[in-house]
């Protein structure tokens, strides 16, 4: 009887000590295989609600979002990474060799995209300042559209930032604020048109210095 109950609590001293030592290796080897999936599949699951997940802006019905351009890109890399920038790029090399010295140096190019996940599009507004870009109140701002067939140019020239961009009655619109008003831009199709200004605006966003 002694002996049995001897054996039965070896057995059981055993497997413990067997599951301990295994459980750690057990999860490592799960941790393992969940960063080799992570990284065999880059391409991160688009989230449903509004937020910000990796500099990408996600738009809502019936909700407005500021953007200011946040990410820079340095002006060498500029076009391998985003190829829609060299229009752009090749009118600011002509425009910089006219100068006697290099005003290209001293640009500084800065990018945050936004997403509709419901319409499957991406928008890209990109700033650009520098002595090339910029008069006396605002730089160059670039938007890009992309609806799966790559970027296209929506918008190009001089605005104030930040932007803010509205999703509403299945419409976009971009806001631009400045001393003068309120600015508001609505896509139509791959392009924006110019809606108006509006000093004091009864509806949508409304800018600070009003």
């Amino acid at each position: 009887m002694f002996q049995r109950q001897l054996r039965k609590e070896f057995t059981r001293a055993l497997c413990k000590a067997t599951l301990m030592a295994l459980l750690p290796l057990s999860l490592a080897t799960a941790s393992l295989a969940s960063a080799q999936e992570v990284d065999g599949n880059r391409a991160v699951p688009i989230p449903t609600e509004q937020t910000v997940t990796q500099d990408v802006l996600l738009l809502q019905e019936g909700k407005a979002i500021t953007v200011e351009p946040e990410t820079e890109i340095s002006v060498e890399s500029v076009e391998a990474r985003y190829p829609f920038m060299k229009t752009t790029m090749d009118y600011l090399r002509e425009v910089n060799k006219l100068r006697e010295e290099d005003l290209l140096a001293r640009t500084t190019i800065m990018i945050s995209t936004v997403r509709d996940v419901e319409k499957k599009t991406d928008i890209a507004i990109l700033s650009v300042t520098g002595p090339l870009t910029c008069g006396s109140s605002q730089c160059h701002v670039g938007i890009f559209i992309d609806k799966g067939e790559g970027y296209k140019e929506a918008f190009s020239g001089a605005a104030p930032l930040p932007v803010t961009i509205l999703k509403q009655n299945d419409e976009l619109s971009f806001f631009f604020c400045s001393y003068t008003g309120r600015a508001q831009w609505t896509l139509n199709g791959d392009v924006l048109e110019h809606q108006g200004n509006v000093r004091f605006p009864q509806t949508g966003p409304s800018c600070q210095s009003e």
